[in-house]
């Protein structure tokens, strides 16, 4: 059962993650290894029944970190509309004023 994981993961990891970026949002935020690296880790170190588990528990830490990239993803865009928004109240000041009126 653990070695048809594997593999299946294995495979994953070679012909899908290439086209979806290598890396899962918890690896993105935190750094080191990516879920499926990770559940390949657990598969190979814990009993079949602790398998579950820790599994769920690794995917659940990159659902959560998913949540806190996005947000910060947000957040960025927001600054970034603002400081256009900013320019361009800026750039108004170089018409001349008989446009303006």
């Amino acid at each position: 059962m653990k070695v048809i994981a594997i593999r299946s993961i294995r495979w994953y990891q070679k012909y899908v993650s290439p086209y979806k970026g290598y890396r899962c949002a918890h690896a993105a935020f935190h750094g080191g290894q990516s879920c499926s690296q990770a559940t390949i880790e657990i598969l190979q170190t814990a009993t079949l029944t602790e398998c579950p588990a820790a599994v769920l528990e690794r995917f659940s830490a990159c659902w959560a970190a998913s949540i806190q990239l996005n947000q910060s993803k947000r957040k960025s865009k927001r600054r970034r509309r603002q400081e256009d928004d900013d320019a361009a109240c800026c750039s108004l000041l170089f018409l001349p004023f008989d446009l303006l009126n």
